[in-house]
């Protein structure tokens, strides 16, 4: 990136309105002069005003009066990925770009996803599966030409289905949930399931292969960084940042090592915190936001005993530097500021 990102997208839906609004966070105010020396141990958590939204989705009602969207990951051509995609329970799917603030066709899903799906991009392609994986839950947009009778079709975004992993068609498969999922050097999937260990995905040849019975050492999607020649994501054993190389994960017969520095601390729980979700953005030149979505239920006293009087849900958004130390060449992520922001009636919710 020439420069780094000005805004965070922050997406999360009201429930009690069934839209989904979409809001731009100052990327700037994230982040304080402090970006050379330690982590910062001090800087305090702040409650930020949500700015308005500025584009709002709304799905369609089911027979029940609900309606649900799915977001995926950022995706589309060049190396600043500015497309979004949702898909409502039906698997009619929305593409809008982030910064030119339009809205692009709609296609739609060969099947639609249960869910919390998972996605990845690799080049400029969007790749999604269903949490718990079934038959036929693999799809993935593209940039492409259809066939019309004999003629080509002019190119366009469209959805493809993928060959689901081949122990899916086990007799007494039952679905399973994926822990963990990253891109290795934009030709190969990566996936992580317990009991099943991790498979390989080939996206030039359509096919799967096992890679070993170890697991991802991540939480849900890492990243990879060229730059820092690292992934980075979030670890599945706590909330805190962790890193992992993983260069030689498709010829591994045994798990990649988790490199962590017990420094790189993005956030201070505190007591109560449920945690939700987890998202790591990249806004260029060593800065990230890392995003946590959490829960917390206030009880009060009555005549039965304690009852849960009301639920908080609120995000935080910390502001994070990537450098490499001038004594011995480590690399050091240092905490900036972190903001809460919270919401009413808030089931689920994204952050680009």
């Amino acid at each position: 990136m020439r420069h780094w990102r000005r805004h965070v997208y922050l997406l999360v839906n009201n429930f009690n309105r069934a839209t989904y609004p979409l809001r731009r966070i100052d990327a700037s105010s994230l982040f304080s002069s402090n970006t050379a020396g330690t982590a910062s141990r001090s800087m305090k958590l702040e409650e930020a005003r949500l700015p308005n939204p500025f584009i709002s989705f709304t799905p369609p009602q089911d027979k029940h009066g609900n309606g649900r969207l799915d977001f995926f990951s950022l995706f589309g051509p060049g190396k600043n990925k500015s497309l979004i995609a949702g898909a409502d329970q039906n698997g009619l799917t929305f593409m809008y770009d982030l910064d030119q603030r339009a809205v692009h066709r709609q296609v739609c899903l060969n099947e639609p996803k249960i869910c919390n799906p998972i996605s990845v991009t690799a080049g400029q392609d969007l790749y999604v599966l269903d949490s718990k994986l079934h038959q036929g839950g693999f799809e993935a947009l593209g940039y492409k030409y259809k066939l019309a009778g004999e003629l080509l079709a002019s190119p366009d975004w469209r959805w493809h289905s993928l060959p689901p992993p081949p122990f899916l068609l086990d007799p007494g498969y039952t679905p399973t949930g994926i822990t963990a999922c990253t891109v290795f050097n934009d030709s190969e999937i990566l996936i992580s399931m317990p009991g099943f260990g991790t498979y390989s995905f080939k996206i030039a040849s359509s096919s799967w292969r096992k890679a070993g019975d170890w697991e991802l050492p991540f939480r849900g999607r890492a990243n990879y960084f060229p730059e820092y020649g690292l992934w980075l994501g979030f670890s599945s054993q706590d909330n805190m940042l962790c890193s992992s190389d993983l260069k030689a994960a498709s010829s591994m017969q045994s798990g990649p090592e988790l490199v962590l520095n017990k420094d790189w601390e993005d956030l201070r729980e505190q007591e109560g915190w449920i945690p939700r979700r987890s998202f790591l953005v990249h806004l260029g030149f060593g800065k990230f936001c890392a995003a946590k979505f959490f829960q917390t239920f206030h009880k009060e006293p009555s005549e039965e005993g304690y009852i849960c009087s009301h639920i908080d849900n609120f995000a935080v958004l910390t502001g994070l530097t990537l450098h490499r130390g001038e004594a011995n060449g480590e690399l050091q992520m240092i905490r900036h500021m972190s903001q809460i922001y919270y919401f009413h009636a808030m089931t689920s919710g994204w952050v680009f």
